[in-house]
């Protein structure tokens, strides 16, 4: 429960390697970060967040998660920035409800469900960290939901006016809608809506920021078609395409039953591409 996750996170930790200097580039980019909450409502058939940390939003209080940022300004290597303020997906925090019941595997898709909150909590938080004095910058490393940020408008703005630097980043993973569908995500529509809504957004800001997809090739149900049009609609919204990854089939996610089975969840068959070389043409073509 939440106060369960508070205590954990307020623990004294030293943030500090065992050796003075020797952290890893991982590590010293999370030196500075904080974890507001636990769960994603997101239910995307290829992740294992929804196995090993559940649907279920536990999120720590408002209080908890300003005494830890108050606490790094005591730090030795403190210089006022903190590189995240979130969890498996940033704008879920305070949101989720109180179903244990529920079957559905996502809060989210195919509609959002009226019952998952709003990213209000997390706007509010992120205004309260800001007026931490000594804070100069918060970032967000953090996944977001560019579908939630589409109906919270409010939230996608300050985020990039405070909370980015050049690039905010999200995940279409594809643009496909029968890939998208199987992978648990909206259809395109929905992106291309977002992009829609970033572009007036940014075009009212003095500093300007792009947006960086994360794609995935590979997923069940792909096509070689599938890359050649997923390049063209990428390239009409102006997005680029260099963060491309493989998809890999990881223990317990509904994709990776999918793509030994050969088949949909409802039992039709897919293609699928397990050829390593046929895999490296695909992330070549849509990345050069």
């Amino acid at each position: 429960n939440a106060p369960d996750l508070a205590l954990a996170y307020d623990k004294h930790y030293s943030r500090a390697h065992l050796k003075p200097g020797l952290y890893s580039p991982a590590l010293r980019m999370n030196l500075f970060s904080i974890t507001s909450h636990r769960g994603c409502g997101g239910g995307c058939s290829f992740c294992s967040i929804y196995c090993h940390q559940g649907k279920g939003i536990l999120s720590r209080s408002r209080e908890s998660v300003l005494r830890e940022l108050r606490s790094l300004l005591k730090h030795p290597e403190w210089k006022g920035s903190v590189s995240d303020i979130g969890g498996p997906t940033a704008e879920m925090y305070g949101a989720g409800c109180k179903n244990d019941a529920c079957l559905r595997q996502s809060c989210l898709y195919p509609d959002p469900c009226r019952k998952f909150g709003s990213p209000k909590a997390y706007l509010e938080l992120l205004r309260d960290c800001r007026k931490v004095k000594g804070v100069k910058k918060i970032f967000i490393g953090s996944g977001i939901r560019y579908d939630l940020l589409l109906h919270f408008p409010e939230l996608l703005e300050e985020m990039m006016v405070h909370h980015t630097g050049r690039y905010l980043r999200i995940a279409p993973e594809h643009t496909e809608d029968t890939v998208l569908a199987l992978m648990g995500k909206p259809p395109f529509e929905t992106l291309d809506s977002f992009v829609r809504l970033f572009n007036s957004i940014n075009a009212g800001l003095k500093r300007k920021v792009e947006l960086a997809p994360y794609l995935m090739i590979g997923h069940p149900g792909e096509t070689p078609e599938d890359i050649i049009s997923m390049k063209a609609k990428l390239k009409s919204l102006g997005m680029k395409t260099t963060d491309v990854q493989v998809f890999t089939p990881s223990p317990g996610t509904l994709s990776t039953a999918m793509y030994y089975a050969e088949s949909s969840p409802v039992s039709y068959p897919v293609p699928v591409a397990k050829d390593v070389k046929e895999l490296m043409r695909r992330k070549d073509f849509l990345t050069r």
